[in-house]
């Protein structure tokens, strides 16, 4: 309140949960919410928030924050207050990761796997808040199994359904989470981009992500796949059947408009026989509509090339299997064909010409979507060592699963008051983008885009992670802007406000950041792990020296 401009030096460390204090809690709260919009906070127009929200009451009255504003010796050591607070919250976060733990301990029917597990998910979120949303170092020559998802890690409504749905079908959330953020990204208008970087206007995220899930047979990805996607299809049967009955009415128009022509060449040419006036001319035929469509379960080269140029706003690939998608990049290159590049560039999206003999040019005006699918490990591993090093396989998200099945229980699926998934995805298609879509981060968002960039960077360039891995980190500082335009477009469709009405703020930014650190990478780490083989051989005689220094 004392020196606004110093907000950006703290708004990336601290969240509202770091204050101990309902009504600090609060004033952070305001504090945020102004900065965001630009608008100037002190004690003032601090007073003048709660009084237009109803919440005076609850801070103290302008009084308190007169006095709180009077009591602050100054804002330089503004850092180190900061810090203070944040310790102090993380400190709260540990105790109460114990007394779930020992609680959890006491419980019957529970396992000493099960409950090292959830004491290591418990503990890997509050990881996240020590220092600066970095984790701390793992052994990277452990056997590595990738940690369960927290219910924290993700927005309220994608969680209570990814943990409900695990709950009901005993397969576990991860799965579920995993789908539901290529699904939320898959409805989104590609036309909704971040611009990461003040002086880079050409560089801009959309939110498109692909997603792979490396599982054996039997462990739920069909059933992930019918649940997370059914108001997907559900939108795109909607879709289908109104372009469908645009496209049947123009084509009625066309017959017409066919037969009005061949009249009006009759009566031209009686006319210049001076048989009759010379006749009006006919109205022209309107635009052949599009065939609208969002989602696709086949991956034929030409059959998305044929939908991706009635669809500008992006589509969604969803397969069961991905392994014959990958197989089937090889099927034109004998004659000179170019499907890989092709499937490469749909990750980025933009203006395409596709080439192709007997078919003549065909224009998209944007060649991109998100993709979801499943690959059994083995096959996916003895592709991967014929496959070329090109950066197709670091597009993916990777959820490397290895936890069995669960019997579900027969209980009611959890739906929030406000909203379920299914209305989610459908508020997220119903976006409006006119034209203009581009969002920024806020100061503190921008902050942890370059903190994280960064960490990459440099664990890239470490040399010690498996073969491929570095480079699907140096994909991180794109990731991030995806996640969090993914991220800002479900905020946006909860509290119903346009996307391009504010910036994407740093309370999502650390959800991202977290969501990557605490999850993603160690999946990562695991899927690379597996493909490379690296627990065996030489690898195997360096844990064992190492364990001996």
């Amino acid at each position: 309140m004392l020196t606004p401009e110093a907000f950006t030096h703290v708004g990336g460390w601290l969240v509202e949960e770091d204050f101990y204090q309902h009504s600090h809690r609060l004033i952070y709260r305001a504090i945020r919410g102004l900065a965001e919009k630009n608008k100037p906070f002190d004690a003032v127009t601090l007073g003048e928030w709660f009084e237009a929200n109803g919440l005076s009451e609850q801070v103290g009255g302008n009084h308190y924050l007169i006095e709180l504003a009077k009591t602050t010796p100054s804002a330089a050591n503004i850092k180190a207050y900061a810090e203070i607070v944040r310790e102090k919250s993380v400190l709260r976060q540990l105790i109460e990761a114990g007394t779930q733990l020992v609680n959890r301990a006491e419980a019957n029917g529970i396992t000493a796997s099960k409950l090292y597990l959830s004491g290591v998910a418990d503990l890997a979120q509050v990881s996240v808040r020590l220092s600066h949303c970095v984790p701390d170092p793992v052994d990277l020559l452990a056997d590595l199994i990738a940690p369960e998802l927290h219910p924290s890690a993700l927005p309220p409504i994608l969680s209570d359904f990814a943990f409900s749905q695990s709950e009901v079908t005993g397969i576990e959330p991860d799965m579920f989470a995993h789908a539901a953020l290529v699904a939320c990204a898959g409805v989104i208008h590609d036309g909704f981009q971040v611009q990461p970087r003040k002086h880079e206007p050409d560089w801009l995220e959309s939110a498109r992500l692909w997603g792979l899930v490396c599982a054996l047979s039997g462990k739920g990805k069909t059933t992930v796949e019918k649940k997370v996607f059914k108001a997907v299809r559900d939108i795109n049967k909607e879709v289908l059947t109104s372009s469908a009955a645009q496209i049947d009415a123009w084509a009625l128009q066309a017959e017409i408009a066919k037969t009005t022509r061949k009249r009006y060449t009759k009566e031209v040419a009686d006319a210049e026989e001076g048989l009759a006036g010379l006749p009006g001319e006919p109205p022209g035929l309107p635009p052949k509509p599009k065939n609208i469509r969002l989602l696709m379960n086949e991956f034929t080269i030409e059959k998305v090339q044929e939908v991706a140029a009635d669809n500008d706003r992006g589509l969604l690939i969803v397969v069961d299997e991905l392994m014959g998608w990958f197989k089937s990049m090889d099927a034109y290159r004998n004659s000179g064909g170019k499907d890989r590049p092709l499937w490469l560039s749909f990750y980025n999206g933009g203006s395409q010409l596709f080439d192709r003999i007997g078919r003549g040019t065909t224009h998209v005006e944007n060649w991109g979507g998100s993709l979801w699918g499943g690959c059994q490990p083995g096959v996916l591993a003895e592709f991967a060592k014929s496959d070329g090093d090109d950066g197709m396989l670091q597009r993916f998200i990777p959820l490397f699963s290895t936890r069995l099945p669960t019997m579900g229980r027969d209980v009611e699926p959890v739906r929030r008051p406000s909203m379920d998934f299914g209305s989610l995805i459908a508020r997220l298609w119903g976006h409006e983008y006119t034209g203009h879509g581009r969002l920024h981060f806020s100061p503190e968002a921008y902050l942890q885009h370059n903190d994280l960039s960064q960490w990459a960077l440099d664990r890239s360039n470490a040399g010690d992670l498996p073969p491929l891995m570095g480079s699907w980190l140096m994909k991180w500082t794109g990731l991030f802007c995806r996640l969090a335009v993914t991220l800002h477009c479900v905020d946006a469709a909860l509290y119903q406000y346009h996307p391009t009405a504010r910036p994407i703020s740093g309370r999502t930014g650390e959800q991202v950041a977290g969501l990557m650190y605490s999850w993603m990478f160690p999946h990562a780490h695991a899927f690379y792990r597996f493909l490379s083989n690296t627990n065996a051989g030489p690898v195997r005689v360096v844990r064992d020296i190492a364990s001996i220094i």
